[in-house]
């Protein structure tokens, strides 16, 4: 998975660079050859069995200046090849195909040439993704539409259409925010289709988890939720998606659609796992401020003159 989002950061970044410039970053022989010495020495999966979160870190410093922009270099150098093979305008067929048969088709078109290659293992790895990503990347998994009103058998089809490939198309953050948006309009039974969908799919990304954690949740499913929540923080190795921010905002919006039973179990799920997280509290306390004003709004509504929770409404505001 760090290989692979490597190698989209080589095409996104190296690909729009010649396209805006209409040349590599670098033509100093030495320069490419460093930046692809990089890239071969980080993108590599002895690198990360060794020290995953050093190497993962290298990965994602490649295309900054702390790198000496090592993937922009590599990825507009290799857009500069296969534009002078085929023309520019062959350029455009990969914003559709995507990085791997970019990069494929940079490997096959260096052999002629003999200089810049990616490594052994490195090509023998491209080789065979883009294999896989020829099967799972078609017209009809491009066009799919991850909405409530979408068809859902379209996304379960995709159980079938990536079975036994080792690479294919990334929708773990689709189909999380689906599942959200089921659960924020109660639609329970199709939200817990759906995280169950994305777990299956991507058992290593933190938001099919935290995914499944809110469906579970929601299903009354205490255990499992917290089981599923240490699972998408052990996965979430960058800190980025299981945070105490991104929880209080998950509970603002289960108190905005009405639900606030479940804001409440998420945040005691959150608290357990993250007890020294203030801003835990702090969401926890908004969720029953907002509950304590729906009740007094309620004792005013069936006594108008009740004084006392007018008193009690005065001080929440």
């Amino acid at each position: 998975q760090a290989i692979c989002a490597a190698l989209t950061e080589v095409f996104d970044y190296g690909l729009a660079y010649f396209e805006r410039y209409g040349r590599p970053m670098s033509s100093d022989s030495a320069t490419v050859a460093q930046a692809f010495a990089y890239l071969n020495r980080w993108a590599c999966v002895d690198s990360l069995r060794k020290d995953y979160k050093a190497a993962r870190r290298k990965l994602q410093d490649g295309r900054h200046p702390v790198a000496g922009e090592a993937f922009v270099v590599v990825g507009s150098h290799m857009a500069h090849v296969l534009a002078t093979q085929s023309g520019k305008k062959s350029l455009e067929r990969y914003h559709k195909d995507g990085p791997l048969p970019f990069v494929a088709d940079y490997v096959r078109a260096q052999k002629a040439r003999g200089i810049f290659a990616l490594s052994p293992d490195l090509e023998r790895l491209v080789g065979a993704w883009a294999k896989d990503w020829a099967k799972t990347w078609t017209p009809s998994v491009r066009q799919l539409v991850f909405a409530p009103f979408a068809d859902p058998q379209h996304m379960e089809g995709l159980r079938t259409q990536f079975a036994g490939a080792r690479v294919y198309p990334d929708f773990a953050r689709e189909l999380g925010a689906l599942t959200q948006e089921y659960l924020f309009r109660a639609e329970d039974a199709a939200a817990q289709r759906t995280a169950q969908l994305a777990v299956a799919l991507y058992p290593e990304a933190p938001r099919a988890w935290l995914a499944k954690c809110l469906a579970d949740l929601c299903a009354g499913q205490s255990t499992s939720a917290k089981e599923d929540l240490r699972k998408a923080m052990d996965k979430d190795a960058d800190g980025e998606v299981v945070t105490a921010s991104a929880l209080s905002q998950l509970a603002a919006r289960f108190v905005e659609a009405g639900r606030q039973t479940q804001a409440v179990a998420l945040l005691e799920v959150a608290i357990a796992e993250l007890p020294q997280e203030p801003a835990l509290y702090a969401a926890m306390a908004d969720v029953h401020l907002h509950r304590a004003r729906a009740w007094l709004h309620r004792a005013i509504e069936v006594d108008p003159t009740y004084e006392a929770a007018r008193e009690k409404l005065s001080r929440l505001r």
